[in-house]
């Protein structure tokens, strides 16, 4: 194998590196416009329901003396949803650390086996420029 052919596949390596990292970049944003997507509406809904019912909650509140019963029926709905709302929020955000992380783990292991295959045509080609050296 030549020098200029070993070169020519080291730059080829380093090429398909330099596309796995923009591949990764790619897929990070993409991630995390789906994981928006996915949960930004259901937060939202979630959101305008809670702020629903805390305003019913605060009017009840004002009536108390006719309204008591309601009252403590808006109290366990809000918590509810409030406590839905924080659930939902944390599942986005573990949702989308694990996908992360799964698009960060496939990238080290493409450029470990890459790196590696560099490593090796680099040493063939030091072989190669010792012989040439002796000759």
């Amino acid at each position: 194998m030549s020098k200029e052919l070993i070169n020519g596949q080291i730059m080829a390596k380093y090429d398909e590196i330099s596309r796995i990292e923009e591949e990764a970049r790619n897929k990070h944003a993409s991630i995390k416009d789906e994981v928006k997507e996915k949960y930004d509406k259901q937060i939202s809904n979630m959101d305008d329901k809670l702020n629903s019912e805390q305003v019913d909650l605060e009017k009840d509140i004002q009536e108390k003396n006719e309204w008591t019963e309601k009252v403590k029926e808006l109290i366990t709905s809000t918590k509810s949803i409030e406590n839905d709302l924080t659930n939902l929020k944390k599942e986005k955000e573990k949702e989308f650390l694990i996908k992360i992380k799964a698009i960060d783990k496939a990238e080290k292991t493409k450029k470990k086996v890459i790196l590696k295959e560099i490593k090796q045509l680099e040493k063939e080609k030091m072989d190669i420029e010792k012989i040439q050296v002796e000759i």
